[in-house]
């Protein structure tokens, strides 16, 4: 009961009673509101056990266990985690779902961390934000509706299921939302959005430790939009076909001004910072934006460009599979001074290596197959090979012979789905030639486990190369399908699956 409240309680009751049983009534009532005062005091002090994790650096791995009790996602439901740990950020995890003893479902990962990080759990449209420390292990119970958290800040996690919805200073249909914009237009609509989700998480019946965190996380993300508006009008105005989009966002601004109140922030001088996963880029920020400066800071961004080779600069796409030589080991071991940011890209350096020979041997293991079986063939690629040789490497071996070639990756749906439909085609057609060119964005073990099944002559590019094809053939989306002829005439191209029907009766002309 509010104090007030039980105040006004016992006034009216005061009046309302004898005199003579006064003494009673007031004892019992004050006892009453003593209590109340007693309990709002004692949830208050539970509240404020909830901490934050240290920010300290601090090298240890994080695990998170994934359980769906009596409950299967959907088949269109893509179960997966994606770490956002900053310039090492791992994932998406795309992990098959293990059957537990007790008749559950789940999968594990674990992943190296030196600070508190972010994490989402993925299960098609469900996001599942999760905070995940060094040397941390969480447990995390699904069910259609509900989450469970035990193990290391279970608390916490709790309650950041209910402000997820205000970490982000724009709202679900953002890229919608700020075409056509010009900056000042952009600046006011993130400014309000912003303020709106600040006072959403002010209002959250949550602990002072949550508030914090989705404060630094809403704030952070909020002085990004702002730096980085002309991506994000960029972006939208692809989106666009209003003619005046791209001249809006060429409006002139007076960047003093746009800018200004982003360094006066508090977030910006504060250790709370290093909970946002990619607080130390933002020294790398123009505008006068002062941002703290300290060993771990300079360590993390001293180590980025060696990361670079190890992780990729898109989290959702795969990872390179190349360790850093000798020479760049050494020269980590020089420059980078905090130690648990050197034991970090050591242990990312060992887990590329290790991914790197299992691929190596995966693949030999996949061109003694092809060998054997004789119905799909690999041919390699070198990094090196400028785009408009690439086609006429692949077709070289098969003058006189009309080539289906099929650019597609594995992520591609539609590409998997068409591959299926072909099938007939491929079978009664059996003197075409079928090439199948993907790229680096298809990961090297899922390609490897396709490829077998897709009967033909396979190769796996480097993603510039890809983007030269694509300049250089015309396209910008895959599927996309180009037939050369028996005297390597170009005779037909189509993005996206264009039929069965129309697709043979394309290389039959071809095939003439």
């Amino acid at each position: 009961m509010p104090i007030f409240a039980a105040v006004k309680s016992h006034k009216t009751i005061f009046r309302m009673t004898h005199y003579s049983n006064h003494k009673a009534t007031f004892c019992r009532y004050f006892l009453f509101l003593i209590l109340a005062l007693s309990f709002g005091f004692t949830a208050q002090a539970k509240n404020n056990t909830i901490t934050l994790p240290p920010t300290t650096p601090h090298f240890g791995p994080s695990q998170v266990n994934v359980i769906f009790d009596h409950y299967t996602p959907g088949p269109q439901e893509r179960v997966r985690i994606l770490v956002y740990n900053g310039a090492y950020s791992g994932g998406p995890y795309d992990t098959k779902l293990r059957k537990n003893v007790d008749g559950t479902q789940g999968f594990a990962i674990t992943e190296n961390l030196v600070l508190p990080t972010q994490a989402d759990l993925k299960i098609g449209k469900r996001v599942v934000p999760i905070v995940m420390v060094p040397d941390g292990k969480l447990t995390i119970t699904l069910d259609s509706n509900h989450v469970k958290f035990e193990g290391d800040y279970a608390t916490l996690n709790t309650e950041l299921q209910a402000v997820k919805d205000y970490l982000e200073a724009n709202g679900r249909t953002f890229f919608d939302d700020i075409k056509g914009m010009t900056p000042l237009q952009y600046k006011e609509f993130i400014v309000k959005a912003y303020q709106a989700n600040k006072k959403s998480i002010d209002k959250v019946p949550v602990s002072k430790a949550c508030k914090t965190y989705a404060r630094v996380q809403l704030d952070i993300n909020y002085i990004s939009r702002i730096l980085n508006y002309k991506t994000y009008l960029s972006m939208s105005n692809m989106l666009s076909k209003d003619s005046t989009a791209q001249k809006n966002l060429e409006t002139p601004i007076d960047s003093a001004s746009f800018f200004k109140e982003l360094a006066q922030m508090p977030i910006l001088r504060s250790l709370n910072q290093r909970y946002y996963p990619y607080y130390c880029e933002l020294a790398n920020k123009p505008f006068g934006i002062n941002i703290i400066h300290d060993e771990l800071s300079d360590n993390l961004i001293k180590a980025n460009k060696y990361c670079k080779k190890l992780v990729s600069s898109n989290p959702f796409m795969p990872a390179p599979s190349t360790p850093l030589s000798e020479e760049e080991l050494q020269a980590a071991k020089a420059e980078i001074t905090c130690q648990p940011v050197l034991q970090l890209l050591l242990a990312k350096n060992e887990q590329v290596a290790l991914k790197a020979k299992a691929e190596a041997e995966a693949s030999k293991k996949l061109r003694e197959e092809a060998a054997a079986k004789g119905t799909f063939t690999i041919v390699d690629i070198p990094e090196t090979m400028p785009a408009d040789k690439i086609i006429e490497t692949l077709t070289a071996p098969y003058k006189g012979k009309t080539t289906l070639i099929d650019f597609w990756n594995t992520w591609c749906m539609p590409c998997r789905v068409a591959m299926k439909s072909i099938k007939p085609i491929k079978e009664e057609m059996k003197d075409v030639v079928y090439i199948y060119i993907a790229d680096a964005t298809s990961p090297i073990d899922k390609w490897n486990e396709m490829i077998p099944d897709i009967h033909g002559i396979h190769t796996r590019i480097s993603s510039p190369q890809s983007t030269e094809l694509g300049k250089l053939y015309q396209f910008d989306a895959i599927p996309t399908y180009v037939i050369i002829d028996k005297q390597r005439h170009k005779t037909y191209q189509h993005t996206g699956f264009p039929g069965v029907d129309a697709l043979k009766e394309a290389l039959t002309h071809a095939n003439k």
